[in-house]
């Protein structure tokens, strides 16, 4: 019966450390994804060319839209606006690859038509709006 109640007591405990977890890791998340916050006179702090890690205002144009080309730093502009999807890249039900194609440039019609497959979903759509760095100058 001792054995039990210990057994019992550590389902219990795992339970509620895999919950606290888990709810600290969805937490986490949405704190990496950047907000229409971030977006102050239609310029974003990104790192520095120099690599250094100190902030430096960008302008949102097309030519540094152009400089986010990857997938260390994939930038899109969808209807007129500028999204950094980075983050999401791995996370993309179809894989980043659908996306990839995109990185540094105009991606409107891609978004609109999910590649040549019908409409993303309106979920899809308010997820996309987690990712606004702002409009394209």
């Amino acid at each position: 019966m001792m054995k039990t109640g210990v057994l019992i007591a550590l389902i219990i405990f795992w339970i509620t450390v895999g919950g606290v977890v888990g709810w600290q890791l969805i937490k986490g998340t949405a704190a990496v994804f950047p907000s229409e916050n971030s977006a102050i006179n239609q310029s974003v702090q990104t790192p520095s060319a120099s690599n250094s890690g100190t902030p430096a205002t960008v302008a949102l144009t097309r030519t540094e839209l152009a400089r986010h080309d990857n997938s260390t730093s994939c930038w899109l502009l969808i209807s007129g606006n500028v999204y950094d999807v980075t983050n999401f890249l791995p996370l993309h039900p179809g894989g980043k690859d659908r996306i990839l194609p995109y990185c540094g440039a105009d991606a409107t019609q891609a978004f609109a038509t999910q590649g040549g497959e019908g409409a993303h979903s309106s979920q899809a759509t308010q997820m996309l709006a987690e990712y606004k760095l702002g409009p394209l100058q």
